[in-house]
Order: structure tokens, then sequence, then C-alpha cells
């Protein structure tokens, strides 16, 4: 048998396992390359982030600024419209006090009160200008040169305020006055002449009709409306007053409601000792002075009057012994006698035994 002419396995095999061992390495995908920058991009870089930071501290510290402003101007304008509404409540209360009252009843007293004559008309207007508001006409409706007589006020009530708006107010009095004109009237009266008696010429006393200036005066009672404004330091007239009839009396029906609900009358033995207190309670009330504290709560007195009796009496109580009684007191005046009454409501407990008056109406 001859020897094979196959070649030798082992160097091949050799070669294979030598590939084996050997690793191919392979990039990582997530790793970075690293450029390193140049110090001209350095600066670029570095200047535009600190021109950005500038920038946006400046749009923060403007945006700031005008939100603070816009605040600012918010609260200024809120307390200057607090301050005008206060002016204003302060002009709207000058319209609710007694100086307007005063102001208008000085008002009146000066424009109802006219005297004869040119000269004193104008000086009457001369001295109403100053009551009415700035560029007032007055003039225009004070013409009373037609007019032969006089004016003269009375007495003046005020009655009432009635608000039109926040700038303006019409008050309301009540006013007599009087109007006096001369006219011509027939009267007789005892006058000289010279008659013919027997052929001789004498003077003898004689009544005769003969047309005279008599005064004449009529009386009026109206309602004087005034238009009054105010700046907050004083008054002014808006326009001239208004004339009305006023009618204060009016046919009313009324009942007073009881505040205390009564569930019974008194006993005959209880009735003759509220007559009893009751007496001397106003016996005190007009006499003993110093009694009435004892007697009850209310200490008016009335000095100047005698207590005479009590009549019409009406008296209820409640379940915890609380009376309420309707009269009618009798008094006369000490000096005089003149005779007065007065319808009173009195509620009254028993404390101790003993009445005890706790209110009077």
């Amino acid at each position: 048998m001859g020897k094979s002419n196959e070649a030798p396995k082992e160097p091949f095999f050799k070669k294979i396992k030598e590939m084996k061992k050997t690793k191919v390495k392979k990039p990582k995908n997530n790793q970075l390359l690293h450029v390193p920058l140049s110090r001209a991009k350095w600066r670029r870089v570095t200047s535009v982030t600190l021109t950005g930071m500038v920038t946006l501290s400046l749009f923060f510290n403007v945006y700031y600024f005008n939100k603070y402003q816009k605040i600012r101007n918010d609260v200024k304008k809120a307390n200057e419209t607090l301050e005008q509404s206060i002016k204003d409540k302060q002009k709207d209360d000058l319209l609710v006090q007694n100086g307007a009252v005063v102001f208008g009843q000085k008002f009146l007293k000066d424009y109802i009160n006219l005297a004869q004559g040119k000269e004193n008309q104008e000086k009457r207007v001369a001295n109403l200008k100053p009551y009415f508001i700035e560029d007032f006409n007055i003039q225009q409706f004070e013409e009373y040169k037609d007019f032969a007589g006089e004016r003269k006020i009375g007495n003046i009530s005020y009655i009432q305020r009635e608000r039109i708006n926040s700038k303006l107010a019409n008050y309301h009095f009540l006013v007599e006055y009087s109007i006096v004109t001369n006219g011509k009237q027939k009267v007789k009266e005892k006058v000289k002449e010279k008659v013919n008696e027997n052929g001789q010429e004498v003077e003898k006393e004689v009544e005769k009709e003969v047309e005279k200036d008599v005064p004449k005066e009529v009386k009026r009672l109206n309602e004087v409306i005034i238009p009054l404004t105010t700046d907050g330091k004083g008054y002014a007239v808006v326009d001239i007053p208004t004339l009305k009839d006023r009618k204060l009396d009016s046919a009313i029906t009324y009942k007073a409601k009881d505040d205390l609900q009564f569930t019974s009358t008194p006993t005959a033995d209880e009735n003759k000792k509220i007559d009893e207190f009751l007496n001397d309670y106003f016996k005190a009330f007009t006499e003993n002075v110093e009694q009435i504290k004892y007697l009850s709560n209310d200490t008016q007195t009335l000095k100047d009057y005698k207590f005479t009796k009590i009549e019409n009496k009406k008296v209820s109580k409640t379940d915890d012994n609380k009376y309420f009684a309707q009269l009618t007191v009798l008094f006369n005046e000490k000096e005089t006698g003149l005779p007065i009454s007065q319808n009173l409501e009195i509620e009254f407990e028993k404390q101790s035994g003993d009445f005890h008056i706790t209110a009077i109406k």
C-alpha cells in the first residue's frame, strides 16, 4: 500500500481557530465625537448667551415695570374715585343739613317782602341776586312796575325736603304773607261847607260821600317750593320759587295696636287698689314731685298744673301680673284755673305687692 497524496489538515484547522479567536471591534452607537472648539467660537457662544440673558432681563424689567405702573394707576384712579365719592357725599349731606333750611328761610324773607316804589324794588332785586346761581337773570321774572302796593311776609314754617338728585333738592315751606294795595273806595265823612241859611252864607259840617284811596289787605297762606343746590360749602337758589296751595290736615282713621296681649280684666278689689294708686300718682305728678320716683320709671312732672280727676278708665291685665290702662286725666292750671285734659296709656306692674309704672305713652 502506498502513501496518500493528501496534504496534512492541521495547518488549516489551526488557521480557522486563530480566526475565531480574533474579535472584530464594532464602533459604539452612543459614543460621541468630541470636536474641540476654537477660542473664536467660544467667544461667539459666550457673547450670544450674555446678550440673550441681558435681553431677557430687560424684557422682564419692562414687563414688571409696566405692570407696576398699571397697578399704581389703577390704585390712584380708585383713590380719586373714592375721594370724589366722599366729596359728593359731603355735598349730598350738606343738602340735608339744617343750614339749607336756615338759608331757605332767609331767602324767603327777602323774596316775599316787596316794598312800594321803583327804588325799593330795584334794591330788592340787587339783594336777591347773591342768593341765586351765577348768571341767573332774576330781572326777567321780577317785574313789578305796574304793581301799586306791597307784600309783607308773616310766619314761615319748614315742611319737608324733596331730593331731586345728588346736586339738587326742593325745600318746601308754608308761608303766611299779606298783600296790601291802595284802591279807590267811596266813604262817608264829615266835611265843612259853606251853606246859605236865611240869606246868609255860613260854614257848616256836613256828611258827604267822597272817593278816597283806601288800603286793602289780603292775607294768603301758600306752600313755597325753593330749588336749592350746593357746592359743598354753601347754597344757591336754582330757579324762582314755586307757589302752591297746601292742605296739611286730612281725614284719617287710626286705631292704635296694642303692644301687649291682655288676657283678663282686674277683679273689683284690684280695680279699687288701681284707682287709689293712679290718683296718688297724678297727685304726686303735679304736687309732690319728689314722690314720683317711687311710683314710676318716668320721673317727668307737671308742676304748674293741679290734678282734678280721672275719667274713661279702662284697665287690662296679662297672665304675668302686668297691667295696661287707657284713661283721660283732667288738670287745672294753678294760676288761671284753665282746664286741660290728656289721654294717656299707662303700663304698670306689681313689685313686692305695690304697683309701679313702667311706661307712659
